[in-house]
């Protein structure tokens, strides 16, 4: 279930930290460090997305076997 909702968490993380990232860019010189968040940025979101997509199928493939005592 925690899986579910992180889901929702990157969404917004990535929406603050993209449009703050291009605010960044308006407003200041462009200079390197920029630059390498937003590429970083780029790529850990659809690493993230896999992950999490991993964890979710992880999650409903599981099974739990019980014993009967009969």
């Amino acid at each position: 279930m925690l899986a579910y909702y992180h889901f929702y968490y990157d969404i917004l993380y990535l929406v603050c930290v993209f449009t703050t990232q291009i605010y960044k860019f308006w407003v200041m010189d462009v200079d390197i460090l920029p630059i390498l968040a937003l590429i970083i940025t780029l790529i850990w979101f659809p690493v993230e997305l896999a992950r999490l997509n991993f964890a979710y199928k992880g999650n409903i493939n599981e099974t739990v076997t019980f014993k009967s005592k009969t």
